[in-house]
């Protein structure tokens, strides 16, 4: 694992187009896809992951796409927002200890992963060999941006790990600028998984699949989600820091 600290000062260099191409995606009311044939075109990444966390609580995931099976990448998700960040040597020994005022990027891979459990469910069974980790502090506490690269596709260059530095400083830039929309505590558990689920880049299809119910159940529930946030659709929900608004806790996580 190398893990390096950057002064939050640094400025990153990139094209007009570059930037254009970057925040048309985050506006894009279908981000997951343009982000990441953006986020390939530019580091040769298979799969782009956007997670933020505040203090104490669990990890949550903004945006998971890539090649892959959308099951096995959502899955893999899920197990690390609800128990394998509890192992992550990021989030439990360099975020804690990184300086005020410095982002943070990390080059991780799988082998460096001492927890076997975690190793599996997050690098084996999705079939990734390395990550390349860019993390920023928010208000209170940090949003970071991986790429991964596939086993069979060999790892990251010198020239790709820098160019993951270059992107995740416009994304992140782009993402903190805004301001998400507020909470709704009254948001069933369904609805909240909808809104989840919808965040990570599910079409009601996938999302409907994936909680047993149909798309029309969905896209009610969505509805409904989108009238108690104040929100007229999926646009508007990922504005900002496409966060969602609600946290899902796993069953049986100790957290």
């Amino acid at each position: 694992m190398i893990a390096i600290e950057l002064p939050n000062t640094s400025e990153p260099q990139h094209s007009t187009a570059f930037v254009e191409d970057l925040l048309a995606a985050v506006s894009s009311s279908l981000y997951a896809a343009p982000l990441f044939r953006l986020a390939h075109r530019h580091t040769g990444c298979d799969l782009l992951t956007v997670f933020s966390k505040t203090g104490t609580s669990s990890p949550i995931c903004l945006l998971n796409s890539g090649r892959g099976e959308d099951a096995v990448l959502s899955s893999a998700a899920r197990a690390y927002c609800g128990r394998h960040f509890q192992v992550d040597p990021i989030l439990q020994k360099v975020l804690p200890s990184a300086a005020a005022d410095t982002s943070v990027q990390v080059q991780y891979r799988a082998s460096d992963a001492s927890d076997a459990v975690y190793r599996r469910d997050c690098y084996e069974e999705p079939n990734l060999s390395e990550r390349v980790g860019f993390y920023t502090r928010t208000p209170d506490g940090w949003i970071w941006l991986n790429v991964y690269r596939r086993a069979d596709t060999g790892a990251f260059g010198a020239q790709q790990v820098d160019a993951v530095a270059a992107f995740a400083k416009v994304f992140l830039a782009a993402v903190l600028s805004k301001q998400p929309p507020q909470p709704d505590s009254t948001l069933s558990l369904q609805e909240r998984e909808v809104v989840r689920l919808s965040l990570e880049g599910a079409t009601a299809k996938m999302i409907a699949r994936q909680l047993q119910l149909s798309p029309s159940t969905v896209t009610t529930y969505r509805q409904r989600a989108y009238r108690k946030l104040n929100v007229r659709n999926q646009r508007e929900l990922v504005a900002g820091r496409l966060s969602p608004p609600v946290r899902t806790d796993v069953k049986g996580s100790s957290t």
